[in-house]
């Protein structure tokens, strides 16, 4: 067994793994290689070796893949923030979108899966109206990418003019220690904002469209705020709106069809006799009392806002006896980085079409 810090291999990278490792192999085993590009030749120093793959960095790029960029960050390969700003930005869109299409594949078993062309951001850079950042030690900014140190941030290319300008008067106060959300004025200091600037609005739309056009029930969990709610509230007669935490609740839009309930989307879903679902779960996507509500009481619509697409493809799996997936489509509202949304649609199995 080789050890690790000792082998130095050539390598060729070949595709990029969800998370934004380079995929190479070497003598029948995958390597992930960080900051890399399909197409590159490097020299990669093995740093971990397990049954089945090794981890490697890379100590010498000696054949760039065409797709190369130069970073707009000079802490980029320190910090974590980022993994893709050495990856031109159409190659990063080709690489998002056929990881969604993988994944729904590999995981949720579906066979040619209905995927829509990526909706790229107006701006790669730019363009987070909020981030988080770290005080510690003197340091001011975010987690290096081992996770073990801070990465001293005097200005993110990721985040707006306004938030960076936060984050200048931030460093002047000189916190000795803390976590501090930094955020553009107008975003409410309680909770989540959908976090790309350019693209809110072709969220919305996009899930207006999914849900178009409209009926007389929604139910909609993981509301938040009411970034959705408020936007829908024109096609639906009734809308019932909830979300487990009370702090967002309080800055609701006050409309006369919206009920709020503040509770679990398990707890709720469980009552309702909505014919159309919208849900926006975290990362952690659908827990098992979810599904089996919507396996029990099936509705004819269920449109999943995803910010995860291995838990998407594990739920799409989980409702396939009940749902079929009509369609998935992509949005790049985390540019340069490796998260990407999905806006997935599924219809009741026997409706019209189906």
């Amino acid at each position: 067994m080789m050890a690790p810090g000792q082998g130095v291999l050539r390598l060729e990278v070949t595709g990029v793994a969800f998370g934004g490792d380079g995929i190479a192999r070497h003598e029948g085993r995958v390597v992930f290689v960080p900051l890399t590009a399909p197409g590159d030749i490097v020299d990669a120093r093995v740093v971990e070796e397990r049954k089945g793959f090794l981890r490697a960095e890379v100590e010498a790029v000696i054949t760039p893949s065409p797709d190369r960029g130069e970073p707009a960050c000079r802490h980029f390969g320190r910090c974590g923030g980022c993994c893709y700003q050495h990856i031109r930005y159409p190659a990063q869109l080709a690489i998002k979108e056929r990881q969604v299409r993988e994944t729904l594949a590999r995981i949720g078993k579906i066979a040619d899966p209905p995927v829509a062309a990526i909706v790229p951001s107006p701006e790669p850079y730019g363009y987070r109206n909020r981030i988080a950042v770290h005080a510690g030690g003197g340091v001011v900014g975010f987690w290096s990418r081992d996770g073990a140190t801070l990465v001293d941030v005097e200005r993110c290319p990721i985040a707006s003019d306004g938030v960076n300008a936060r984050l200048a008067e931030l460093r002047a106060r000189a916190p000795s220690e803390g976590h501090f959300s930094l955020r553009e004025a107008g975003l409410p200091r309680s909770g989540f904002a959908q976090s790309n600037r350019f693209l809110r609005a072709a969220l919305r739309d996009t899930v207006a469209r999914a849900l178009a056009p409209g009926g007389e029930r929604l139910f909609e969990g993981f509301c938040g705020s009411g970034f959705f709610t408020e936007v829908l509230a024109g096609i639906f007669g009734t809308i019932e709106a909830c979300d487990v935490d009370a702090r967002l609740l309080r800055d609701v839009p006050k409309l006369p069809n919206i009920t709020w309930r503040q509770g679990t989307a398990e707890e709720w879903l469980a009552r309702t006799r909505a014919e159309a679902v919208l849900l926006d779960p975290p990362r952690e996507g659908l827990s098992r009392g979810v599904i089996e509500a919507l396996l029990k009481r099936t509705p004819g619509r269920l449109v999943y806002v995803s910010c995860d697409p291995s838990t998407l493809a594990r739920d799409a799996a989980r409702l396939a006896g009940a749902l079929r997936l009509e369609s998935v489509q992509p949005i790049d509202m985390f540019p340069q980085t490796a998260q990407i949304e999905c806006v997935a649609v599924f219809r009741a199995r026997g409706a019209a079409g189906t």
